[in-house]
């Protein structure tokens, strides 16, 4: 199991299943672009160090598209595996440099778990809420919110770095409660207008709207935070 525990906001953030443990599929290896059926399936799961991690939400996409990231011209090295579930699909990889990783399309609206011991992430395009953490590296996120979703994972987004920066997009217009923190940084807030908080150089809160649909949740020990709207 490989679980990582982010401190700040009493997120416990991605416990997600690495290959070998007991998720109970067949273990596929991929070495080229490689789809995978995206009905009935309700989780994407990434378990990853090092490298980065590109996931791309695309309204109306029917599969999901892993496609190994590697220098043009080299061979593709560390390792890289999917199992399917019933309803989930788990992708892990191991990779050295930052110019080695995956890129994922998929569904917009497919929930994601992306937990990271190393590296940098961009989750974009997305239209629901998503768990995002990696122990080292900066993250970005850009995810609407819009999808009607009756799963309350949908309806939160929790985004956590141990050290890295984090950069996160969401409409002005949304219904939602803000936190964030930082123990060894600072707090941008762009164009988001919120209201009944409180504002802290290492620590935000407020709503956007009601707050009553959505809950975003963004913590780092070490790096800034900026939370800014989507355009």
């Amino acid at each position: 199991m490989n679980r990582i525990a982010v401190l700040g906001l009493g997120l416990a953030v991605a416990s997600i299943m690495a290959c070998g443990g007991d998720f109970g599929g067949a273990v596929k290896f991929i070495s080229e672009r490689t789809e995978f059926p995206a009905a009935g399936l309700l989780h994407l799961e990434l378990a990853v160090d090092g490298g980065r991690v590109v996931v791309i939400g695309r309204d109306g996409a029917t599969e999901v598209t892993v496609v190994p990231l590697q220098p043009a011209g080299e061979e593709m090295q560390g390792q890289l595996v999917a199992i399917q579930g019933d309803d989930t699909l788990q992708i892990a990889g191991q990779w050295d440099g930052a110019d080695r990783g995956v890129e994922l399309i998929v569904p917009s609206n497919l929930l994601l778990q992306v937990a990271a011991s190393e590296g940098n992430i961009d989750v974009v395009g997305m239209a629901v809420g998503a768990q995002v953490a990696t122990q080292k590296g900066n993250i970005h996120v850009s995810t609407s919110l819009s999808a009607d979703c009756s799963d309350e994972d949908g309806r939160k987004l929790q985004v956590a770095s141990e050290d890295g920066d984090i950069v996160v997009e969401i409409p002005a217009t949304l219904n939602a409660t803000v936190k964030a923190a930082t123990d060894d940084g600072s707090i941008d807030v762009v164009d988001l207008p919120l209201t009944n908080g409180v504002t802290h150089p290492q620590a935000v809160q407020g709503d956007l709207g009601n707050g009553d649909d959505v809950t975003v949740e963004v913590a780092t020990k070490k790096g800034n935070i900026t939370l800014t709207a989507l355009q």
